[in-house]
């Protein structure tokens, strides 16, 4: 029996949200095409943000207006499972970043790799790996990370 994620009573838009995946792997093909870790600086700053002020997000603001634009229909979800994916993204972010500058390259890219993989499954498929862990965390832990 599935049990339901505890809610957090503030709603994301889910469509903003695989919108903005698809930004990442923007920026991740770029880390790989030009091989500039700038690119996964700038994703960590993004993600920073994200978990700080999250209306503040460069790539969240521009996922929001592609969806207004194109007109997306708004599907709203509780937003705590999706904070906490983030979280777990800007971690890895932050460990590849720390492969990189400990001249551990290919280390830093298959952790990218994986991150890209997840990224992929959020915008493609709606898959968010982060927010099934996130289900199975203990109750205690998951008050706290609200």
């Amino acid at each position: 029996m599935m049990h339901a994620c505890p809610v957090n009573f503030i709603k994301v838009d889910e469509t903003v949200i695989r919108l903005n995946a698809w930004l990442n792997l923007l920026l991740i093909g770029a880390y790989f095409y030009w091989e500039m870790p700038l690119f996964i600086m700038m994703l960590g700053v993004d993600y920073l943000l994200k978990q700080t002020c999250p209306k503040t997000s460069p790539l969240g603001l521009a996922a929001k207006g592609v969806g207004s634009l194109l007109r997306f229909k708004v599907r709203s979800v509780d937003s705590a499972p999706k904070r906490f994916a983030s979280f777990l993204g800007f971690i890895m972010i932050l460990a590849a970043l720390a492969l990189l500058q400990a001249a551990q390259p290919m280390a830093a890219d298959l952790l990218i790799l994986f991150f890209a993989l997840c990224t992929f499954l959020e915008g493609a498929a709606g898959l968010c790996v982060g927010c099934l862990i996130y289900r199975f965390l203990p109750g205690r832990l998951k008050e706290t990370l609200r």
